[in-house]
């Protein structure tokens, strides 16, 4: 068999080519889909209306053949008819005679009125012969009457005898036989007749049968076929269109698009494609960062778990690089947004500059993105674990490099946690986690550096993210709030002041001091939303306080961030709006280290602070390399020595030189000195001694909530130190 016809035969078993040539189905292609279904309904009522006619068609006919039938049958009744009445006839006839034999008058009568009803039937009887067979209905006629003329002769003949009425009975009887023969053939004849009728009619009957069955399976075949025609130029264009759909949604990039013509689905093939554009745009836009060019978080979300999937199968190596820009916060809080932003794409292009060709980069959020990195071929793992240390090496190096920003050379560089599969995680959740640990750990540790996650250094790491969870939790449910430890004038035997220390009262552990969550606070970004909850409260509480007549002032940290990004000066014309008192009451204090970092701005949004009177502090004070050198750029009005001193003072002197130092420096400056840490008698009198009279610490009381502080205050007793 040649090939080709081969192939067709297959394809026509396999349906692919069974509803017709495929001339004819292009041809249907280039009709209307409303022409095809209204063709498609006329063929039905074609078929349905010929059908109809054709049913009609041979029951009239078996209507005709039965009316044939019926009509032999009364031909046949209505010669037995006609025997049966000149039976009755000559029956009345015969007693007729012999009543004129005997002369019986009476009799004669009665019977002449009988025979007369019988004549009449005979009659009619042979006037229904006459119509289909007149040559013998005339026949028995003449017959009959020359019986009749014969038998009156006959009778005579025996009333007078002057006749022979044997002959005549003779001639009477050849009359009636004629009658009766002719009666007799006529019956054969008709009943042939009938017979030969039936015969055509069975036969008729059947081609009739014959015929409407092939008409009837041409019909059939024929509409099948038609319906089939028209229901594959409708369902083939149908199904493409759905599986275009199918492959668009999918996110395929290759799709089968059906072709476009001159009819509904050409229209429907026009809006497919638009709607591929379309969808292709918005899978785009859902996929891609649109300030940084790469993929966004839902399509690396997507890409890790594909990889992990993947790479599961075959064996292969698999590292996520999760990257951290250290100085991003900074560059958006001094610069603005705008510059921020172009901080951000700078980022995005020299990851992609200093990614490898195998490597793909994502921004996953706000200032991070993570880069994925197969092995693509099965190695050493030693060999494959340089290698993503090579590539780790390669992005630190080529993002530490200053960006010059509109006149600010900006330093630039990031911290990289690497997590490789399947060691550091068996699902793309916990290889992500494992890159964010590692990542954490970098930032804790002082930033611009690489960590590599394993199960035992990571450990903490997740602890931290763990309580970084649970911090949040306890902000949404006001878990936290400030404790007060006094302030007193050892020297005026009295509270003066109170430093608030924020403290988690935690639903499962209890209260909780700062020093177990603050440096998750900071690593997380979280700590500003717990300096304003600390600072939202203290507020309130001044402003109560200070309805009394004894009012004590308060001081409160501020944390980097706050100063940083100066929403401290919008959160304090906020709480002053709302709790309406005197901002000398508040002092704010900032550590050393808060301070390092960016003196510039520090130094003008603390100048702001102090203008809405507010007054300031240094906390840890003498613990910098340079904490003398602030007092002269910052309006300070109080300073705190740091309790690493108290504690030292009744065994160094080098201890009680710095505090004498410092006491001395504050009353030239004219400052405030706080001596916290106070845990022992001998360091309260030793520091008042030294000119230190405001002191915090243990050996007067530790923290506590407001309502017991404010008992304490009540009830404390001076101590006597002179």
């Amino acid at each position: 068999m040649n090939p080709v016809s081969n192939h067709k035969a297959i394809k026509w078993y396999t349906g692919k080519a069974l509803y017709g040539p495929y001339w004819l189905d292009e041809q249907l292609q280039r009709v209307s889909v409303r022409t095809r279904l209204l063709s498609f309904c006329l063929g039905l009522l074609l078929i349905l209306g010929g059908t109809n006619i054709l049913l009609g068609y041979v029951i009239q006919q078996r209507e005709d053949q039965e009316a044939q039938q019926k009509l032999q049958y009364d031909r046949l009744q209505a010669i037995a008819d006609v025997r049966g009445n000149l039976a009755a006839v000559r029956h009345y006839q015969g007693q007729i005679n012999v009543a004129k034999v005997i002369a019986s008058a009476q009799l004669e009568l009665r019977l002449a009125q009988t025979i007369g009803q019988a004549e009449a039937e005979l009659g009619e009887s042979l006037e229904r012969v006459s119509k289909f067979d007149p040559q013998s209905a005339q026949i028995v006629r003449d017959e009959r009457r020359l019986s009749l003329v014969v038998m009156k002769k006959a009778i005579a003949a025996m009333t007078d005898k002057q006749s022979d009425p044997l002959t005549l009975a003779m001639q009477t009887i050849d009359h009636l036989d004629r009658i009766e023969n002719t009666l007799k053939t006529a019956g054969n004849r008709e009943r042939q007749r009938a017979e030969e009728i039936s015969a055509l009619q069975m036969e008729r009957a059947r081609a009739a049968v014959t015929f409407a069955r092939s008409i009837i399976a041409s019909a059939v075949l024929v509409g099948v076929v038609f319906s089939l025609l028209i229901l594959r130029s409708i369902i083939q264009p149908l199904h493409t269109t759905v599986t275009a759909l199918r492959q668009i949604n999918a996110g395929e990039t290759v799709v089968d698009m059906p072709p476009i013509s001159n009819n509904e689905f050409g229209d429907m093939a026009q809006a497919l494609r638009q709607f591929r554009d379309q969808a292709e745009r918005l899978r785009h836009l859902a996929y891609t960062d649109e300030l940084t060019g790469l993929g966004n978080r839902a399509h690396f979300d997507e890409a890790l778990r594909a990889a992990v999937s993947e790479v599961g199968k075959t064996g292969l190596g698999l590292a996520l690089l999760y990257v951290d820009l250290d100085n991003f916060s900074a560059v958006n809080d001094s610069l603005g947004h705008g510059a921020g932003d172009r901080y951000l794409r700078e980022a995005a292009q020299r990851l992609r500059r200093f990614a490898l060709l195998e490597a793909q980069v994502w921004r996953y959020s706000g200032d991070k993105f993570t880069v994925l990195l197969d092995s693509q071929t099965a190695g050493e793992p030693e060999a494959w674990r340089e290698r993503v240390d090579g590539q780790a090496e390669l992005l630190l190096r080529g993002l530490a490099e200053p960006f010059l920003l509109d006149g600010h050379m900006l330093p630039m560089s990031v911290s990289i946690g690497v997590a490789l599969f399947p060691a550091d995680g068996s699902s793309s959740e916990q290889l992500m986690s494992s890159a964010d640990a590692a990542m954490y750990l970098v930032k804790k540790s002082g930033r611009n550096g690489i960590r590599f996650a394993n199960p035992k250094v990571t450990a903490d790491a997740r602890k931290d993210l763990v309580l970084a969870t649970d911090i949040r939790r306890g902000l949404e449910q006001n878990e936290f709030e400030p404790f007060y430890q006094p302030i007193v004038d050892v020297r005026a035997g009295r509270v003066v002041g109170a430093e608030a220390l924020l403290r988690w009262r935690h639903p499962e552990r209890g209260v909780r001091p700062a020093s177990e969550f603050i440096a998750t606070a900071e690593a997380s970004g979280m700590v500003q939303a717990l300096g304003e909850v600390c600072l939202t409260q203290v507020c309130a509480r001044i402003a109560h306080w200070q309805k009394e007549c004894d009012a004590i002032w308060i001081s409160a940290n501020l944390s980097t961030r706050q100063i940083e990004d100066r929403s401290i000066l919008s959160l304090l014309e906020t709480l002053q709006a709302r709790y309406l008192f005197r901002p000398e009451g508040l002092t704010l204090e900032i550590t050393e280290s808060a301070m390092l970092e960016r003196v510039e701005r520090a130094q003008q949004t603390l100048e702001e602070v102090r203008a809405m009177d507010y007054r300031l502090g240094v906390d840890d004070f003498g613990t910098g390399y340079s904490s003398f050198v602030y007092l002269q750029r910052f309006p300070v009005d109080k300073i705190k020595i740091d309790r690493s001193f108290v504690e030292r003072i009744e065994s160094s002197q080098v201890a009680v030189a710095i505090i004498s130092a410092i006491v001395a420096l504050a009353k030239n400056l004219d400052l405030e000195v706080v001596a916290e840490g106070v845990e022992t008698e001998a360091q309260m009198r030793r520091l008042a001694e030294l000119g230190c009279d405001l002191q915090q610490g243990y050996y007067y009381t530790q923290a506590l909530p407001t309502s017991e502080f404010e008992d304490w205050r009540k009830n404390w007793v001076p101590p006597r130190w002179t």
